[in-house]
């Protein structure tokens, strides 16, 4: 499974993780009316995190769509993107435990990717670094990391105007 990249439009995002798990349960259809249980289970769980994936694609297409056109509208809709991807890594922790391994380790890289690209989106968008980690519960130093990783900007300088 692969997982976006922060400069992959969402609405591609969305598209690729909605492809990926049609795909999964076209494949887990097949294996059940095959009679091969087995493979059914195992496509199943392989198409959790993309239905994870997928949601949170959408999700942040609803929030951004949500917001008006006032810079206002556009920066809360960012900080509650940032808030939404960290609840959603957070509550998904618990169900994935229950996962495989290997679902498990896919989902949460893909909560973990979500996080991060509603924090760059954020600083984007012109959200302080400081105030995007309250919203996330992450420390100062992962933002900055996450933000310099991705060659936006220096770390502590401003915001790419627009």
């Amino acid at each position: 499974m692969t997982v976006p990249s922060a400069d992959e439009p969402a609405p591609v995002t969305a598209l690729t993780k909605l492809t990926e798990l049609r795909d999964l349960a076209a494949k887990a259809l097949q294996c059940w009316q095959n009679g091969d249980q087995k493979a059914a289970f195992d496509a199943v769980n392989a198409s959790m995190p993309a239905a994870a994936a997928a949601a949170a694609a959408l999700n942040v297409l609803i929030e951004l769509d949500h917001s008006q056109t006032t810079d206002d509208n556009v920066t809360d809709a960012a900080r509650q993107a940032v808030r939404s991807a960290a609840d959603r890594l957070v509550q998904d922790a618990d169900a994935l435990n229950m996962a495989s391994a290997e679902a498990r380790q896919a989902g949460l890289e893909v909560r973990t990717e979500d996080l991060r690209r509603a924090v760059v989106i954020a600083w984007q968008h012109g959200v302080d670094m400081p105030v995007i980690a309250a919203d996330a519960g992450l420390e100062t130093t992962t933002v900055e990391h996450w933000i310099a990783v991705h060659d936006l900007g220096p770390c502590g300088g401003t915001p790419p105007a627009g």
